[in-house]
């Protein structure tokens, strides 16, 4: 039975001037303006309203289900795969439709059947308890004078291996691409430095894992990665405080709800190379 380790709170954050911008990134920000600062400003400054489309759905759906599942095993039971989905609420919209309900179900089970053959065959030394969101104190941004940013977000799972790396597994409801590797670094850099924070460690891999099909990415957080995240970090905080967030279109477009308004779309969705 894997042991269970709990991570204290972070400690209360110092006091800053009255002045200073304070930026807080999270790996999903951290992704989103690596892939495209306008679409960073549409979507996270400007909070431009979402479309809560089935993908969306989908996601949330899966990461309620996963929790509630991991939560039993870190607490050193187990919950059979009908008896998570009886406990977690489907979407709505999913239970409107006949079609979908039974596509939810049968993805349900096979994200969670996927994910126990998975965690059994990691032989892992111990799942972690810990805190759903880390944040981090303010702290300051190298070059860009009057700003602090604060590192943010949620770990899906973690979990100790018995050589004593300490991995960070992000759950995710579709394929991975391979344009993910593009945007890896800014990512494993704030979810990186959450798990540093934590644990005083730098002993860190960020593992996404696909549970319905036990595809995996692995991502090493190495001086390279610390690199690319404090430079994306600076471009960050001064396309705030400057008001400039200058496009980069590529693949991802084509999942933009504000392509459509973005002066550089040209409707090919060709990939870019990552600037950061």
């Amino acid at each position: 039975m894997p042991m269970v380790h709990t991570v204290s709170p972070a400690p209360a954050r110092p006091r800053v001037g009255h002045d200073t911008l304070i930026v807080t990134v999270t790996p999903s920000k951290a992704a989103a303006y690596g892939q495209c600062p306008l679409y960073f400003r549409e979507v996270h400054e400007k909070r431009a309203p979402h479309v809560e489309n089935r993908a969306i759905q989908r996601g949330q759906y899966l990461h309620a289900l996963l929790e509630r599942y991991n939560q039993a095993r870190i607490e050193g039971r187990r919950m059979g795969v009908d008896e998570v989905i009886v406990r977690v609420p489907m979407p709505t919209s999913f239970r409107d439709s006949g079609d979908d309900e039974r596509d939810a179900i049968a993805f349900a089970r096979a994200s969670l059947r996927g994910h126990e053959l998975w965690l059994d065959e990691q032989d892992f030394a111990a799942l972690v308890s810990a805190e759903q969101y880390i944040r981090t104190a303010p702290r300051s941004v190298a070059g860009v004078d009057g700003a602090a940013i604060v590192l943010s977000g949620r770990i899906d799972l973690v979990a100790l291996t018995r050589d004593g790396l300490i991995t960070f597994v992000d759950f995710k409801s579709s394929n991975i691409p391979p344009a993910e590797v593009l945007q890896a670094s800014p990512a494993a850099f704030v979810q990186g430095h959450l798990g540093e924070y934590a644990y005083a460690s730098d002993n860190i891999e960020i593992l996404q894992l696909v549970p319905s099909t036990g595809q995996t990415s692995r991502v090493r957080l190495t001086g390279r990665d610390i690199e690319a995240g404090a430079a994306l970090c600076r471009a960050m905080v001064k396309s705030i405080k400057d008001d400039s967030y200058p496009p980069h279109p590529g693949s991802y477009c084509a999942f933009c709800d504000h392509a459509v308004d973005c002066p550089a779309f040209t409707g090919r969705g060709d990939m870019v190379a990552n600037p950061f």
